[in-house]
């Protein structure tokens, strides 16, 4: 990239963040400083996970960046463009309190299974959203290859020296038939664990020690540590589980992980070669998790599979007892409850498409996990009409941390309403109605930090009075599979709502051609004109104690896909495109920007 390009990346990451105090001032400096260790990709995507439309309108445009920011940024842009010396950091931009690959703009393909070197933040956005910026740090690591494959088997640690013979390749060291591996990180590439692993994924361990024994010393080959495809490789690794950080025992957030008790395998042997690979051992798990102890026993007659929903591998073992039974949750948020048959055990490890040339430290050690079948059960703050049934949950423990999940959890009877502004236009005020699906996903996450975050996807419907068509009648917004992320802690509350294709929900798509949406004409001051029905909402804000009243936060609507508005003199017209609600207690604002000038909107 060049500099006028970089400067436009760091505009959409860190441009429009609202700095409303001298400590956020302060913290803008520090995210700038860190900003300029970092790796900065072309794909915004390996940045920032989330590109809704109304970003690409004119209110997020460079020229309303401000001028003594957009300077700063064009500092570092100009820097970066001229400097020789190579990154220090990886960034990434989370707009959701916790990190979880699961969870909606979280975690980065590159970073499942990294560890987090630090977190910038939270900032908040001009469209009302937080962002967090977490850095990973860059480390190098040896790979090995095996002749005929493109990726490497193996990046690690050694004591031995490193030598660069390729900026475009990691380095390489000593040709040895021996390695002793120092405590830190390794990589492995996830096939060698799981034959039906996506290629180029990795799986990140942290270890106190180990050994990599090859039957034949290595050959340096374009650069590459390469092994013949017929020479055995035994890996021995001594496991180093994490402890949990940052716990937080003021919190009522959080209880159920801060009672967790989790002891992960110790060790890991396998062998492998350019044909076939195996474990040899797996040391031994156990778990007390919302009230119930199990122990784990590794399962050798049945092989490691990937589970490309939890995006890890999954080590089969053995439970005791064979059920699982929640007798101890504590959780002011979400109440877990039930009783449910095991139809799977393992040790989950995570796998991630990491960057070989710029891998960063594995987070851990992975976490156990129970499959289950019928009988548990969710209820959090706000749902009405009885329990979330989960007919196929997963619950993983984790250092730090409890994960649920389930594919196909649902209860029609489930409901939830968010109340949002009410005033003198709108004494009765404006409501979200919101319904849950028969079948629908569900994640749940609690950590010893104290935040507790929830994501489904349900069926919203705006009850809301402006805008207003021509008539004077509120625009329809109704969405379906829409994105619901609840968060809690001490400090706050969250509640994210988002859609960007609503139109395709109503469309009628079994017809040739498919039957969209009529038009609805707008009125905005002295503007009429046509656009298609809502196509994409977003709803962020901060919760009051009940869960229902959102009683700061920001909705936007987007009109777009089909229709187009004509080039208009008058500037307000020509700077409309999305119409955003600010609300605060009971003020409400209507303000609207974005292109007009011959775009579809």
């Amino acid at each position: 990239m060049n500099a006028q390009q970089l400067h436009s990346l760091l505009g959409q990451l860190s441009g429009h963040l609202v700095t409303p105090t001298p400590q956020q001032e302060k913290e803008i400096l520090q995210l700038h400083q860190a900003l300029s260790r970092s790796l900065l990709p072309e794909d915004i995507q390996q940045l920032k996970s989330s590109n809704f439309v109304f970003e690409n309108s004119d209110l997020f445009a460079a020229e309303r960046i401000p001028s003594e920011r957009s300077a700063a940024l064009q500092s570092i842009a100009e820097k970066k463009t001229t400097q020789v010396a190579e990154p220090e950091l990886r960034v990434f931009v989370r707009e959701v309190p916790v990190r979880n690959p699961l969870l909606h703009a979280s975690v980065p393909q590159w970073a499942g299974g990294a560890a987090l070197d630090h977190t910038i933040g939270p900032f908040a956005n001009k469209d009302g959203r937080q962002f967090w910026f977490d850095f990973y740090r860059i480390e190098k690591l040896v790979a090995l290859y095996v002749q005929g494959n493109p990726n490497p088997v193996l990046l690690f640690n050694v004591r031995t020296r490193l030598t660069v013979t390729d900026l475009n390749l990691p380095p390489v060291t000593d040709l040895l038939p021996l390695y002793h591996l120092p405590s830190g990180s390794i990589w492995i590439n996830s096939e060698l664990l799981a034959s039906n692993a996506p290629a180029g994924t990795y799986t990140g361990l942290t270890i106190k020690g180990g050994s990599i024994a090859l039957s034949a010393a290595p050959q340096l080959v374009n650069g590459k540590l390469t092994l013949q495809p017929n020479t055995v490789v035994t890996v021995q690794l001594q496991l180093q589980q994490p402890a949990a950080q940052g716990a937080d025992p003021s919190s009522p957030y959080g209880i159920d992980a801060r009672n967790t008790m989790l002891e992960l395998p110790a060790q890991l042997d396998f062998h492998f070669s350019g044909m076939s690979s195996s474990l040899d051992l797996v040391a031994a798990a156990q778990w007390t998790t919302f009230g119930q102890n199990t122990t784990f026993e590794w399962n050798q007659n049945a092989q490691p599979i990937y589970d490309n929903v939890l995006q890890r591998v999954l080590v089969p073992f053995s439970c005791s007892p064979a059920s699982f039974q929640v007798t101890d949750c504590q959780s002011p948020f979400n109440r877990v409850q039930g009783q449910a048959p095991i139809t799977l055990g393992a040790w989950g490890l995570p796998a991630a498409t990491i960057d070989v040339l710029h891998p960063t430290p594995a987070a851990g050690i992975g976490g156990m996990l129970v499959k289950c079948d019928l009988g548990l059960a969710v209820e959090w703050n706000g749902l009405k009409g009885g329990n979330l049934n989960l007919k196929q949950p997963c619950l993983i423990a984790e250092p730090g941390s409890i994960s649920l999940i389930d594919l196909a959890a649902g209860n029609l009877f489930c409901q939830q309403s968010l109340d949002l502004w009410k005033d003198a236009l709108n004494p009765f005020g404006s409501t979200v109605q919101i319904q849950i699906p028969s079948a629908t996903v569900f994640f749940y996450q609690t950590q010893v930090s104290g935040f507790e975050v929830l994501m489904t996807l349900v069926n919203a419907d705006l009850q809301i009075d402006r805008p207003v068509t021509v008539s004077g009648q509120p625009v329809a917004a109704r969405s379906k599979n829409s994105v619901l992320i609840l968060a809690a802690s001490l400090a706050l509350k969250l509640v994210y709502l988002f859609d960007d294709n609503i139109l395709v929900d109503t469309a009628n798509l079994s017809v040739q051609p498919p039957v969209f949406p009529q038009p609805v004409a707008l009125a905005l001051e002295n503007a009429l004109f046509k656009v298609t029905p809502v196509n994409g909402c977003l709803l962020f804000g901060q919760l009051a104690d009940d869960f229902v009243k959102v009683k700061n936060g920001f909705l936007f609507l987007t009109f777009g896909l089909f229709a187009y508005l004509p080039t208009l003199p008058d500037p307000y017209a020509a700077d409309l495109g999305f119409l955003k609600f600010q609300f605060r207690g009971n003020r409400t604002e209507l303000a609207a920007a974005t292109r007009a000038g011959g775009q579809s909107i």
